[in-house]
């Protein structure tokens, strides 16, 4: 074959070839543009956060976006997809987990949907929408500040208390009426100096008949003063008290004298304390009795379960030689929604004390504690109780005030082993507006017949009627002395916004004495009153009318008014 054939022949194969191709492309997309039947995929719904859901299977299956899914009726859209699971957003609607559905494959839908959002509204069209905000300092009037010492008095506070009580018998004879008008004051006049005054500062009447012949009438001070101390720190950092101090410390009582603290690392704190002990009738100042000692505390608020431990001891001095000498300890736990504290007291006594106490003695000693469980709560405490005894006391009180003598001679010789123990445990729950209580106690005295025993109940019901609540409790007591069995009922309602309440109240009682040959039933009839106008003001009124076989039939009544005043 000559070249000019052989070139015509190669042209037409590749004329062939290239027309082949065509015919091929031409016939792939008829097929894909010919009709598809409509075919329906099963899904899952296998999670959900916030208001989108994902489903299983993805695109793998053939999922793509927009494409459609219904569930239970309810139809959504496609958003994004993976290989394994679609995203679908549920528009607030709910749908459950592991629900079945099915997407729809429609026939000849497109590759891709366009799920473009719309363009978003330019910010120019918000243009003085608002207002501009107001600038706090352009209504301000901050007052001019000195230079050099500033009084500060935010921290300063006035408590003002009225308390009036009184007994009236029907008979009028025996009525007994009090009154005490009471002022606290806690005043820091500068911030730069850690500088505190403290007041507390009390009147007593008493009116009744024969009333300053009645047992006790000693002791009836007409003006109490309870607290004058200068404090200078703070608990942060050295601190000293010097005064008539309320608490010389968390063990020891009122003292006429000094009190110093100080930190020794960041949780552990030491203190100090020495002073006269004000005369016990009158309250005045006194040299008879000096008390001193010491107080180491261990505290972690950072701690899980913020322990506070408390180690210490105090001695007196009487009639120029040493009389109360005394070791104590304590302990509290706070864990979640728990707590647990105990304490132990040890006593010292000099060998031949009159008491026939032994040389050491643990003369008070309790453990207790609560948890909470849910809407429940429980509790328990037990107790250790020795008389406390010093040479002291004794030129004060009767014998039989110091210690327990024997039955058949009650001024004789005391009793070595004379401790009181009390145990108690109460549980309750608080469901919604309903609050259920139960609880129990006992005491005894080691060596006596003074034993007791009581159990009570009682069920609170919030908001029964409007603002109406209800008390209904129901309390049982047996002891050396009495029996008695006792249900009371409580109506009230609460008003003016939760700031004052009015209750009513029944308790009839069974009651028993030891030394009487049957029972007999008392009644008590009574209200109370709490209003709180302002936040700094509020008073509480309580009064009872009393009756029981044996014309005994009296009024109980109480007040008492509180003032707040931040100085």
């Amino acid at each position: 074959m000559s070249g000019g054939g052989r070139r015509l022949a190669l042209l037409g194969a590749l004329l062939l070839s290239v027309a082949q191709h065509a015919a091929a492309q031409s016939r792939s997309r008829a097929e894909r543009r010919a009709p598809r039947a409509s075919t329906s995929l099963a899904v899952r719904l296998v999670d959900v956060a916030d208001d989108r859901a994902y489903i299983e299977p993805g695109s793998s299956a053939g999922l793509r976006v927009g494409d459609e899914v219904t569930f239970a009726g309810d139809r959504f859209r496609i958003t994004a997809s993976s290989s394994s699971f679609a995203v679908i957003v549920l528009t607030g609607k709910r749908v459950p987990l592991g629900a079945p559905g099915t997407v729809s494959l429609a026939a000849n839908r497109p590759d891709v949907v366009d799920l473009s959002p719309e363009a978003p509204t330019p910010l120019t069209s918000f243009r003085d929408e608002w207002r501009r905000a107001r600038v706090p300092a352009s209504n301000q009037t901050p007052k001019a500040v000195p230079l050099g010492m500033k009084q500060q008095t935010a921290r300063s506070r006035l408590l003002l208390t009225d308390a009036v009580y009184g007994v009236l018998p029907e008979s009028g004879q025996g009525k007994l009426v009090g009154n005490e008008v009471r002022a606290r004051l806690h005043y820091e006049p500068y911030s730069e100096l850690p500088f505190a005054f403290d007041l507390d500062l009390g009147a007593q009447t008493f009116a009744g008949d024969d009333f300053s012949a009645r047992p006790g009438a000693a002791a009836r001070q007409i003006v109490r003063l309870r607290e004058l101390s200068l404090t200078y720190g703070t608990s942060a950092s050295f601190r000293g008290a010097l005064g008539r101090l309320r608490a010389a410390s968390s063990w020891v009582g009122q003292v006429d004298g000094l009190r110093l603290e100080a930190p020794l690392t960041s949780g552990i704190r030491v203190s100090a304390f020495g002073g006269a002990v004000p005369q016990a009738f009158t309250g005045m100042f006194s040299t008879a009795v000096a008390r001193f000692g010491a107080e180491l505390m261990y505290q972690n608020v950072q701690s899980s379960l913020q322990p506070r431990v408390l180690a210490g001891g105090y001695a007196s001095l009487f009639a120029g030689a040493l009389d109360e000498k005394k070791a104590y300890a304590s302990f509290d736990l706070l864990p979640r929604h728990a707590r647990i504290g105990g304490h132990g007291e040890l006593s010292f006594f000099d060998p031949g004390n009159p008491w026939h106490a032994n040389s050491v003695e643990l003369t008070s000693a309790a453990l207790d504690g609560d948890v909470e469980v849910d809407v429940f709560h429980f509790g328990a405490r037990a107790e250790l109780h020795r008389p406390d005894r010093s040479r002291w006391l004794a030129s004060l009180l009767p014998p039989e005030w110091l210690c327990w003598s024997s039955p058949g001679n009650p001024l004789g010789t005391c009793l070595s082993s004379n401790a009181t123990y009390l145990w108690l445990v109460d549980s309750g729950a608080r469901i919604g507006k309903f609050s259920v209580d139960l609880g129990g106690q006992s005491t005894f005295t080691k060596g006596t017949d003074a034993t007791n025993f009581g159990g009570f109940a009682n069920l609170r019901w919030l908001d029964l009627v409007g603002k109406v609540h209800l008390d209904v409790g129901a309390s049982g007591f047996a002891g050396s002395v009495l029996r008695s069995t006792a249900a009371t009922l409580s109506p009230g309602i609460s008003f003016s916004d939760g700031k004052g309440d009015l209750s009513l109240r029944y308790r009839g009682a069974l009651v028993r004495y030891r030394a009487a040959l049957r029972s007999s039933i008392e009644h008590m009839v009574g209200a109370g009153l709490w209003l709180a106008p302002y936040e700094a003001l509020d008073f509480d009124i309580e009064a009872d009318w009393i009756q029981a076989r044996g014309d005994v039939s009296a009024l109980v009544a109480q007040g008492v008014f509180a003032w707040h005043l931040g100085l």
